[in-house]
């Protein structure tokens, strides 16, 4: 025996336990247990519906009624399928899960079947339960009008219907036959679409486990890269803090240059002053030189005015001895005027002693050198002068001599004319001539102690004139010794003055270094505060990336529970396939029972008409007989057949009614069906939503990653992510195959929903041949609307799918670029690499070169305070120097052209990492586009 009910019993409650397992689990494994169990169930499913459909046909074969209509035995329809024993709840439960799942299976043009409700096919959709006209129509059943014809009580419009369908059904049982038959081949090749259905489903429910896998690698790799990034963040942030402790420290030794050579700018600034005050005391000594030679040359004016006052007064004199009586006076005035040159040649001489003391001092000090030049010069004059007075006063001397000799040579004529004239008067000759003896015996005296005197001063003279020329030899050496300091003093004062422009050249480059030095810093402090900014923003990005991670994680934890809500409900849906085979098969049985039943119920009519004539006819008996005695027993068993007859009525009248109540109950199941399939389409909505949202979380995915890529600067993360872009286009190579194959099994099941619509549109025929033209018509009018509805779905479905494979195509492209991007990125890092390199090396050479130049410095300034002692007297040093200054100059030069090109090299660096920034922005630009236009 067949039994229907417990079989769906059993089944339903593993169907319980399976879903309770499953909704816990979200093991792989106990997945992959469970489907192969669904699987065996579906095989023994399907071998009992063979078996069933095979039993139907062996019953549908022979002939099981008699010649009145009710059955010989009780078939196994009328033992095994009461409604206590079916289970008429779990039916009903059944029978609504099933339609959720047929209504959400896609048919072959893109959109859910829209299957027409049982209510509108069953034979009550023209009562007064359900149906969609509330204007009574007129029954046309032959059983109506007799039980009006008899009086008989008015039944209701589902006894009318079925009346009506078992007349049809008497008036022509072949064709009733044959319909059933053709009924049955139906039933059973909806059944073999509804197996193959099942078996795209499990294909089907495949895929999806193997999407789910790949995701589950998906979220994997995903975390993978969140750690690989974090480290990779870590990494960058040490480097950051790395090179900004090297920065601080460049930075602390910078400013420790910066001092020092601002020290030495204040020590050449000092050495400058230094010299200043040098020139202006050389200067001051210039002034005072030029001041004395002024005053030089004006003794030497006055002197020459003596020697012109002195000639006027030997003219005079000259006159004077003319007359013999002021001879005597002139000759003292002549010997005060060589005592007072005499005195000045002394004064002279000590002068000329002053002068070498003078000259002397000079070599150790340069301010009386041009003061001893003027002396010299005045005692040259004085010299000159005083030779000349000299030379002057022996010439008058001698001239003097000669005219007393020539006076003695008249005198002693006159002495001769005087004695030869003494007879003249001697008287006044003896006078004349006392006189004149005295004259000239002071005379001569006066000529002796005047030749005395001249040959004193011819003495002095010769002396002096001695002392001159030695005087002059020693001015000549002086003035060689003058000129040669001169000479050194002038190429001291240009020495000076050399030193003086290269220091003050030095200091206007130190200045200059110095300001590029601090502008160099605002910008390297700039850069620095760019990076910081770019480091925050990509902290920001990165935060970002993470919440956006985390949001994909939990959408996927969300599209792994839905998908295993999918799962269940697969699962459920091939139990309801496999319920709706044996609901199917309930049905045609509850049909038959139905026929046989309508038989009955004719049968029992007719019965209950001959019941009724029989009851007329005793009633007229016993009116007629009323007056006569009738045996008491004979009306007993009279009314115990009545009775009995009436208990039949009723127990009829009682089957009907629960056949009435069964067929209420499968338009309520119908009804829930329906509801379930709008829940199922619901649900198959919500999965559709959740297929999309798992291909915007894709999106995002890919967006997150080609962000990511373009954030990292290391090379070796730059490849990872290139790989990974290799299996991303993989992945959506696969993603695409997926929804070929997704697509392509919608076709398939959108055409098994054809097929199922066709047999429901056969058994409506069938049911609308008894009379349910207004039914017909609503549900054609719902229908070109539904179809309308469905021709718009198909149309919007297709634009989705070219948007999407335009989408898909511009990915590919979009990668292809990133990836060229990204090979040009590499070489720009490259290139960056060994340009850091270079700057580095370069800064290495220039420390080295700084620190040796600091140490030449060092041992300058040490040789500089020897040297400072020594600077009067060492010649040679100071031009070591000069070649060492020179040195220094030369390489403070190299040094300066190297830190230009450092800092082009940095500016270049600069340049570049801006560039990186703006490609960075122009990245994110781009993805926030197609997010907009995907969105």
């Amino acid at each position: 025996m067949w039994r229907g009910g417990d079989h769906h019993d059993s089944f339903d409650a593993r169907d319980d336990r399976e879903s309770s397992r499953g909704g816990s689990s979200a093991i792989p494994d106990e997945k992959v247990m469970r489907f192969d169990q669904l699987l065996k169930r579906i095989e023994t499913e399907r071998t009992k519906m063979s078996a069933g459909t095979s039993s139907v046909n062996s019953r549908t074969s022979s002939p099981s009624l008699n010649t009145i209509g009710t059955p010989t035995r009780p078939t196994r329809r009328h033992v095994d399928r009461s409604p206590n024993e079916a289970g008429a709840y779990d039916f009903a439960k059944r029978a609504s899960q099933l339609r959720m799942s047929v209504d959400n299976v896609p048919t072959r043009t893109g959109t859910p079947t829209l299957r027409p409700s049982v209510r509108d096919v069953s034979p009550r959709s023209v009562g007064s339960r359900g149906s969609r006209r509330h204007t009574p129509r007129k029954d046309m059943s032959p059983l109506r009008n007799s039980g009006s014809r008899g009086n008989s009580r008015s039944r209701s419009p589902s006894t009318r219907s079925t009346h009506s369908y078992s007349h049809n059904r008497g008036a022509s049982p072949a064709n009733n036959d044959m319909d059933f038959k053709f009924q049955v081949d139906k039933f059973h090749s909806s059944l073999v679409s509804a197996h193959d259905t099942i078996s795209l489903l499990e294909k089907d429910v495949r895929n999806l486990k193997r999407r789910v896998e790949e995701k589950d690698d998906c979220i994997l790799s995903l975390e993978q890269r969140n750690k690989v990034l974090s480290e990779s963040v870590a990494e960058s942030r040490s480097a950051v803090l790395k090179k900004e402790e090297e920065k601080t420290k460049l930075l602390a030794e910078k400013s420790k240059e910066i001092r020092e050579a601002r020290q030495e700018c204040d020590k050449y600034k000092h050495q400058a002053a230094g010299m200043d005050k040098i020139s202006s005391e050389c200067e001051s000594t210039v002034n005072d030189l030029k001041a004395e030679r002024t005053q030089m040359e004006r003794t030497i004016r006055e002197k020459n005015s003596m020697i012109d006052s002195l000639r006027s007064e030997t003219h005079r004199l000259t006159e004077e001895l003319a007359d013999g009586s002021i001879v005597r006076s002139q000759v003292k005035e002549k010997d005060k005027t060589i005592s007072s040159l005499q005195n000045e040649i002394q004064r002279l001489n000590e002068e000329l002693a002053e002068g070498a003391f003078a000259k002397t001092k000079a070599v150790k000090s340069d301010e009386l050198i041009k003061r001893l030049e003027e002396e010299l010069g005045a005692a040259k004059s004085d010299q000159a002068a005083a030779s000349k007075v000299i030379i002057d006063l022996e010439l008058r001397i001698k001239e003097i001599g000669d005219k007393h000799a020539h006076e003695l040579l008249a005198a002693n004529n006159r002495e001769s004319s005087i004695a030869e004239t003494k007879s003249v008067g001697e008287v006044t000759s003896t006078k004349a001539t006392e006189h004149f003896k005295a004259k000239a015996a002071h005379l001569e005296d006066e000529l002796d102690r005047t030749i005395l005197e001249n040959e004193e001063l011819n003495g002095k003279i010769k002396t002096a004139e001695k002392r001159v020329r030695q005087i002059e030899r020693s001015a000549v050496e002086k003035d060689e010794e003058i000129a040669r300091l001169e000479d050194s003093i002038r190429d001291r004062e240009r020495e000076l003055k050399s030193q003086i422009d290269q220091k003050q050249s030095e200091l206007d480059r130190q200045r200059a270094r110095i300001e590029k030095y601090d502008l160099g810093c605002s910008k390297e402090q700039e850069t620095v505060a760019l990076l910081e900014q770019a480091i925050e923003d990509l902290e920001k990005a990165h935060n970002d990336n993470n919440d956006e991670i985390s949001r994909l994680t939990s959408e996927n934890q969300v599209l792994t529970s839905t998908l295993a809500e999918a799962e269940e409900y697969m699962k459920r849906y091939s139990g309801d396939m496999a319920e709706l085979s044996t609901l199917k098969g309930m049905v045609s049985d509850l049909q038959s029972m139905n026929s046989d039943l309508v038989q009955k119920v004719k049968g029992s009519g007719e019965e209950i008409l001959e019941l009724k004539g029989k009851n007329t006819e005793l009633e007229t008996k016993i009116e007629g007989f009323s007056k006569s005695q009738v045996d008491e027993s004979r009306l007993k068993t009279y009314e115990r057949r009545i009775d009995e007859l009436e208990d039949l009525l009723s127990e009829k009248h009682n089957v009907i009614a629960a056949l009435q109540d069964d067929l209420s109950s499968t338009h309520r199941d119908t009804s829930r069906l329906s509801e379930s399939k709008q829940r199922s389409k619901e649900r198959l909505a919500e999965v559709e939503d959740s297929a999309s949202r798992l291909s915007e979380s894709k999106q995002r995915v890919l967006s997150l990653e080609e962000k990511i890529i373009s954030k990292n600067d290391t090379i070796l993360k730059l490849k990872d992510q290139i790989a990974e872009l290799s299996k991303t286009k993989e992945r959506l190579a696969e993603v695409e195959d997926s929804l070929a194959a997704s697509e392509a099994t919608a076709c398939k099941l959108r055409s098994q929903l054809d097929e199922q619509l066709a047999d429901d549109r056969l058994q409506r025929e069938i049911d609308a041949l008894l009379g349910q033209k207004c039914a017909l018509e609503d549900s054609i009018c719902i229908l070109k609307n539904k179809v309308s509805k469905e021709a718009q779905s198909n149309k919007e479905n297709t634009v989705q799918l070219e948007e999407l494979r335009t989408l898909c195509e511009n990915k590919d492209r979009e990668a292809k670029t990133f990836v060229d991007t990204i090979s040009n990125l590499e070489g720009t890092v490259d290139r960056l690499e060994k340009k850091s390199d270079l700057l580095k090396e370069n800064e290495r050479k220039a420390w080295e070169r700084v620190k040796e130049l600091e140490e030449f410095m060092n041992h300058l300034e040490s040789r500089r305070g020897k040297e400072a002692e020594q600077l009067a007297s060492d010649a040679g040093d100071a031009e070591l120097l000069r070649e060492q200054l020179s040195v220094v100059k030369a390489k403070l030069s190299t040094r300066d052209e190297e830190l230009v090109e450092s800092r082009k090299g940095i500016a270049e660096a600069q340049k570049m990492i801006y560039r990186l920034m703006e490609t960075v922005q122009e990245l994110r630009k781009r993805e926030r586009s197609r997010s907009a236009t995907t969105e």
